[in-house]
């Protein structure tokens, strides 16, 4: 991604490393069934991914994407990391 800039991607939307963005922090259990979830080779853009989450009893996931779809788009691009790790590493309350 090094050098990508929105004349080079075709998009508005400045790049992550533009942004500054990263992982996002997520509940453990969220972390968890997102992982398993891309393990298992699941297309997590693709349609009926919430029927997926909940077929796989990936509950959390589910929950949180309907809470927060702007930031599952965000973890599914630039990842996940456990919120509870995340908290401690950083000095987080």
């Amino acid at each position: 991604m090094t050098g990508e800039t929105a004349e080079t991607t075709g998009s508005d939307e400045p790049t992550a490393e533009r942004r500054g963005d990263g992982p996002v922090a997520v509940p453990r259990q969220v972390h968890c069934e997102l992982q398993t979830l891309g393990q298992m080779g699941v297309d997590p853009f693709e349609e009926g991914i919430l029927d997926t989450l909940d077929r796989y009893n990936f509950h959390a996931a589910r929950e949180w994407a309907l809470d927060n779809p702007d930031r599952y788009v965000r973890a599914v691009r630039e990842g996940t990391v456990d919120e509870t790790f995340a908290e401690t590493t950083t000095g987080g309350d």
